[in-house]
């Protein structure tokens, strides 16, 4: 038998402490490596969760289009002031109107062919409604007979149509160009009923006084979470907690290789709240029977996210959820990770979504009601940049200013967390009575986010 035999002299001079130090050291970044290009490398996604995906961007676009649909239908209708007919249908809640065509909207859903030339049809209707319109106001101006003005107006319409390039494109394309066709129609109407209700007033002939805003309450909101969470407004118009640093405690989500470049424009004051007389509330519903508030932050909302980003461009990059709100829907999401929409209720101003991520896009859905139509002021804040859609209307989007937060962490502006006045801007919404679709829109480039929308009269 053979007998090994060790030489101990070399072992005997070994630091066994620094050795020791040194292999967990080594060991560690072993494990750092193997935990970064776990987290790192996309999870293959079983065939269940990848027809999921697809079944959802095909009801995306699906719903886009039947919402551009539903919106033509209500523009057409605030075009349409004559006939008891129009009347009627005016008078018709949304929900009432959705009722009535839900199987015809049923069968539309699924052929984009058929939308297409139903968006058609209302097009050539509000067009053709328009062209009265203008004839009538040109007859009134001019003195010529109305046969006679209608046929000019038609003369510039078609020489104007002869020029203008001719629609291409998918059915979800060209119902945008619809879309937009006859949103700037009814624009053009609005700016002529207001220029001749100032001509009115200038003549003493009488025109509409100024419109007083009732004060917003906060009342008690219904169930939200779609019938999965009972999470209805709390507390009348008590105030929501403040955003502390950490409170979600959530990893950063990143290949960390990013840098968000951009040109900053002047700073965006935060605009002055009478604290004398501030009442502040939280919830999503105004209406009466609700307790007094001034300022009404909006804690609940649905957050999907985060897609993954293409820099400052990712502001305008159109991602599913901007095609219609599906809150069954899973989408792929930044590091081809799935996302699903998650319900969270606002216990803290502002919202911060729970996955933090940099150079990527968060989405939030929530409802407003009120009890009837009218005006608000939406209060936007945001970290990065925002876009903010009302009943599928675009109604604020953030420029390039600089922001208070930019320069100071947001939960450190003590005054502006208390007041609820993280505000970069502010637009003036009309919301009608009962429920109002809001989808709110967050890009953030680097470091910290956050989104809040503030309703004040």
């Amino acid at each position: 038998m053979t007998r090994l035999h060790f030489d101990d002299s070399a072992a005997a001079g070994i630091d066994w402490p620094r050795f020791a130090w040194a292999s967990l050291g080594l060991h560690g970044l072993v494990l750092v490596a193997v935990a970064f290009y776990e987290w790192h490398t996309p999870t293959p996604l079983s065939p269940e969760m990848l027809t999921r995906m697809q079944a959802s961007v095909q009801r995306a676009h699906r719903v886009q289009m039947q919402r551009k649909l539903e919106a033509l239908e209500q523009m057409q209708r605030e075009l349409a002031h004559e006939g008891e007919g129009d009347a009627k249908t005016r008078e018709q809640t949304p929900e009432q109107i959705a009722e009535k065509h839900a199987a015809q909207d049923a069968s539309l859903s699924q052929d984009p062919k058929l939308m297409l030339e139903r968006a058609k049809a209302i097009a050539l209707r509000v067009d053709e409604h328009d062209r009265q319109l203008r004839a009538q106001a040109l007859a009134s101006k001019t003195g010529l007979p109305l046969a006679k003005a209608l046929e000019q107006v038609k003369q510039a319409d078609a020489a104007q149509a002869a020029s203008a390039p001719r629609p291409s494109g998918d059915p979800s394309r060209q119902i945008n160009d619809l879309t937009a066709h006859v949103r700037q129609t009814l624009a053009g109407e609005r700016q002529r009923a207001a220029q001749a209700g100032d001509q009115d007033r200038q003549d003493g002939t009488g025109g509409r006084g100024g419109q007083t805003v009732r004060s917003v309450g906060h009342g008690n909101a219904d169930a939200f979470a779609k019938g999965r969470q009972q999470a209805g407004d709390a507390g009348g118009a008590s105030r929501a907690g403040v955003y502390t640093p950490g409170a979600w405690g959530s990893p950063l989500l990143d290949d960390f290789s990013f840098f968000d470049q951009r040109d900053y424009g002047p700073m965006l004051p935060t605009h002055a709240v009478d604290t004398a007389h501030l009442a502040l509330g939280t919830g999503r519903t105004i209406g009466a029977g609700g307790v007094f508030a001034n300022r009404v932050f909006v804690d609940s909302w649905y957050l999907i996210g985060p897609f993954g980003g293409y820099g400052a461009r990712s502001h305008d990059v159109v991602f599913e959820p901007e095609r219609g709100v599906d809150l069954d829907a899973v989408y792929v999401g930044k590091n081809g990770i799935p996302l699903e929409w998650r319900y969270v209720p606002g216990n803290a101003y502002p919202i911060v979504p729970p996955q933090r991520a940099e150079n990527a896009v968060f989405y939030a859905y929530t409802e407003i009601r009120v009890d009837e139509d009218m005006n608000v002021w939406f209060n936007v804040g945001s970290d990065d940049d925002s876009k903010v859609w009302v009943n599928d209307e675009l109604v604020w989007s953030s420029n390039s200013g600089d922001k208070p937060w930019y320069r100071k962490p947001f939960y450190a502006l003590h005054d502006e967390m208390r007041q609820y006045n993280l505000v970069e801007g502010r637009v003036r919404v009309h919301l009608h009575s009962g429920a109002n679709p809001v989808l709110f829109k967050l890009y953030n480039g680097i470091d910290l986010m956050f989104l809040s929308v503030v309703l004040t009269p």
